[in-house]
């Protein structure tokens, strides 16, 4: 049997400009408003202490799976298109595309919010969004250095090291979220799928195995499970998961190419059936040559 080589890739801004100095004349709006300031508006606005029990309320109906307030590096573009208004928050804002708004209501609130880690999670999430990662690790980092423990920071660092290719870096910051709360769900399913990507599969089974019990219809973790039963040679376990699922899951294309991995180690007859179903849907680049590696193993 030829092994099949495939690594999942794992999955979950600001410039400044100065310019010469100009005296404008004030305007008689602007100059009332500066005759009406008192004392009051120089007084520092108090600040919010940081709760970590209200901590990413904001948008707490964002995801409604095993990783829910934990995370929002877990939720796929497609899955927000039917999130609805009342589930958008600052940072739901951001995720849905709007990271002007997003950002701009996150400055409103520095003052009351500059020492609240969460304040500046939050604004690395919008940061990300918008393409700057490393403005993002800056102000993740920040979040850390004000709370050392803050679970959401330090998964989102290790979410970045993954996307820039640092996995031992990575693996670092999800397992010191383990350190501080051992069964984190979002750091084990971001580590339980590097572990996939470099064979370690007795470690992501574990893993994602834990988290299904949790919730066995979260799909993300369906999928890494059922891989990592796959790619260790495991496809009795994998169609085992499979088979009880419903048939709206399989519109998933992933999840089905693993239903057919399956069945073609399994040397079932119902491979072919599943193989043509896979060749008239529309595959995205990464699922196309999954699914061309595994018709092209001998088993």
């Amino acid at each position: 049997m030829k092994f099949l080589n495939i690594s999942l890739l794992i999955l979950l801004l600001a410039s400044c400009a100065s310019g010469g100095k100009t005296v404008q004349k004030l305007g008689g709006e602007e100059a009332e408003q500066i005759e009406n300031l008192s004392n009051e508006d120089f007084k520092p606005k108090k600040q919010v202490r940081y709760n970590a029990d209200a901590d990413y309320h904001l948008i707490n109906d964002l995801v409604d799976d095993v990783l829910e307030d934990e995370s929002l590096d877990k939720v796929s573009k497609e899955r927000l298109e039917s999130i609805d208004e009342k589930k958008t928050g600052l940072v739901g804002l951001c995720y849905l595309g709007n990271t002007k708004e997003g950002l701009a209501k996150l400055d409103a609130l520095y003052e009351k919010n500059k020492k609240n880690p969460a304040y500046w999670n939050q604004q690395g999430i919008c940061s990300y969004k918008t393409g700057n990662k490393r403005l993002a690790k800056v102000y993740f980092n920040k979040a850390v250095a004000l709370n050392s423990k803050y679970i959401p920071a330090i998964n989102n660092i290790g979410v970045i090291s993954v996307d820039e290719g640092k996995d031992r870096k990575a693996i670092a910051a999800f397992k010191q979220v383990l350190l501080i709360k051992r069964n984190n769900k979002t750091a084990m399913f971001n580590l339980s799928n590097i572990y996939i990507k470099y064979g370690l599969y007795s470690k992501s089974t574990a893993m994602l195995k834990n988290l299904y019990r949790v919730n066995k219809k979260d799909r993300d973790v369906i999928n890494s499970l059922v891989y990592s039963y796959l790619f260790d040679g495991k496809p009795k376990f994998a169609y085992t998961i499979l088979k009880e699922m419903n048939s709206d899951y399989f519109e998933i294309p992933s999840l089905k190419i693993a239903l057919y991995y399956s069945l073609k180690q399994l040397k079932s007859e119902h491979a072919k059936r599943v193989r043509e179903d896979i060749e008239d849907m529309d595959l995205n680049a990464k699922d196309k040559t999954i699914f061309q590696q595994i018709k092209g193993l001998t088993i």
